[in-house]
């Protein structure tokens, strides 16, 4: 049995600057100028501290099902093996197997489309959500189920989670909030697991993203279950591409390639040299 909760808090500062009005959340206390007035420039500089996650595993690859790729990356693609998460509407359940080509090779060059793409046979009601090839998720699972449904997303300030055993996992969003003259921004989210020994103490945290400044979007689940064979729940999040500098942008997580049994962080979303997206 899942189980949600949800707790917000929002400590809520006021302060006047020229004729602009300014409210921060939480934001005093961290150290942070409350009479800092050109809210782009501040947002700005905020923007270009370090995301997270930003360190990968290069034995790993994880291709958007949808992207554009050159010959070169074709050529090289198409002598790996794919595995792929999918998702059955008719059953609303997940597999992961072996991606299978409609085309003989995988990647192939399409009609009107630039680049070459990634042609994948699919069931009767059912879509590939990504693909990948890495040293840890090489075994076929079916009927899956994610702890979160698709799209799942937390803004600051809530938690959400679920029981593994006796242990609860509790994913806590933070942030911090400006709004000036009716526009609010957000910055500094971040997205922590926390690991609870009979749902009380933490034993174990582990930060899942970190985000330093973006408007309108939050950090979405895209699947939360056992990938690896390991028995531990994997992790697949996506940011949108404006806070990654890759469209659509998934984060793959593995337990099995951790030394703890903690999510980490093993490859994020390409797509493709020929991709010609917005």
């Amino acid at each position: 049995m899942k189980h949600y909760f949800y707790l917000f808090t929002a400590i809520v500062l006021t302060t006047s600057c020229s004729n602009n009005q300014t409210n921060l959340e939480g934001a005093e206390a961290d150290g942070l100028d409350t009479n800092y007035f050109d809210t782009a420039a501040y947002y700005n500089k905020i923007g270009q501290q370090s995301k997270w996650p930003n360190v990968f595993d290069n034995k790993c690859i994880l291709l958007n099902v949808n992207g554009h790729y050159s010959k070169e990356e074709a050529d090289r693609y198409n002598k790996m093996t794919f595995m792929g998460l999918f998702f059955d509407s008719t059953s609303s359940e997940y597999s992961f197997k072996e991606v299978l080509s409609r085309e003989g090779l995988l990647f192939t060059v399409v009609t009107s489309m630039p680049g070459y793409v990634p042609i994948i046979s699919l069931k009767p009601n059912e879509r590939c959500l990504f693909i990948t090839n890495n040293p840890y998720m090489s075994k076929e699972m079916s009927h899956l189920k994610s702890e979160f449904e698709e799209g799942f997303n937390l803004e600051g300030g809530k938690t959400a989670g679920f029981y593994r055993g006796e242990t609860y996992m509790e994913i806590k969003a933070s942030d911090k909030k400006l709004t000036d003259n009716g526009t609010e921004y957000s910055f500094e989210y971040r997205l922590d697991l926390n690991e609870k020994e009979n749902g009380l103490k933490t034993i174990k945290s582990t930060q899942l993203s970190y985000i330093p400044a973006f408007d309108d979007c939050n950090v979405n689940m895209v699947f939360v279950g056992d990938l690896d064979g390991d028995g531990i729940q994997d992790w697949v999040i996506k940011n949108f591409r404006k806070y990654t500098e890759s469209e659509e942008c998934m984060v793959l997580f593995s337990t099995k390639a951790s030394a703890n049994g903690t999510p980490k962080p093993i490859a994020q979303m390409q797509v493709g040299q020929e991709w010609e997206g917005c």
